[in-house]
């Protein structure tokens, strides 16, 4: 083609016919004649192999526990599950003064009526009330258990605490005459807690429900006269301390269980 354009344009010889020029030019031009290549006719004739796409499961969300970077790490537990934790972020500095400040309020919603200590699932007697006003006026290293309870009542919410290591948790309702939110609480070895911001749904506490649900942290179980042997025995199983082929007997079933699971 190089040859024929140079001889074309470059020459030295006198010029050529036009209807020769046209002539020669035939093959590389574009006419109506002019076929187009048949794309079925490819010289890639092969189909692409088919993809198989596996769709895998989705992985369940992972439940994300907030773990307060203060001492009292109950108290601000309690804090972020009632004014969330954009709030506890604000607070840079003075974390002590807002906790008595909190603690104060506590007291003044306690003082208008007394009463509101009495329907929780806590005993509390009058005595006891003004042992807990006591303890709301100061700050320790951590909140007690009856703290954490008005705390529960000023916020109108109720809490699960749970210990996973020893698959057993404690029920703490403000108010057994209404039903009200229940957050998730989680306590471990050290005793750190951790919470869970969201409130439970209804799979989630019939989840928790599965565990061994303590008569207060103070004693684990009831009497032994409340189970049956039977009773016992399916919670000696749940937390794995039966050993094959050996019969027990309803008393050291009870110490079993409640060594296991008492509240430390």
């Amino acid at each position: 083609m190089s040859n024929f354009c140079n001889n074309l344009f470059f020459y030295d010889n006198p010029p050529i016919e036009l209807s020769q020029i046209i002539t020669d030019l035939n093959p590389y031009m574009y006419t109506n004649n002019t076929k187009t290549p048949d794309k079925s006719k490819s010289i890639n004739t092969v189909p692409p192999p088919s993809l198989s796409i596996v769709e895998k499961p989705n992985p369940k969300p992972m439940m994300e526990l907030i773990i307060p970077n203060q001492k009292d790490t109950l108290f601000w537990c309690l804090y972020i599950v009632a004014n969330g934790y954009n709030d506890f972020q604000q607070i840079t500095r003075n974390h002590r003064v807002r906790q008595l400040e909190v603690q104060k309020l506590v007291i003044d919603h306690i003082t208008k009526d007394k009463s509101v200590m009495k329907n929780t699932n806590m005993k509390f007697t009058n005595v006891a009330i003004q042992e807990l006003m006591s303890d709301l006026l100061g700050l320790t290293k951590g909140i007690s258990y009856q703290v954490m309870m008005s705390l529960c009542v000023f916020y109108n919410i109720n809490i699960y605490m749970i210990d996973n290591n020893k698959n057993v948790y404690l029920k703490f309702i403000s108010n057994t005459d209404v039903e009200l939110p229940i957050y998730a609480i989680y306590r471990n070895e050290n005793n750190v807690y951790s919470v869970d911001i969201e409130e439970i749904t209804k799979d989630k506490q019939e989840s928790i429900e599965k565990m061994i649900c303590l008569d207060s942290y103070l004693r684990p179980l009831k009497t032994i006269s409340n189970y049956k042997i039977i009773e016992l025995t399916e919670f000696a199983k749940q937390l794995g301390l039966l050993e094959d082929d050996r019969k027990y007997k309803k008393q050291e079933l009870y110490e079993m269980i409640y060594n296991k699971i008492r509240w430390d």
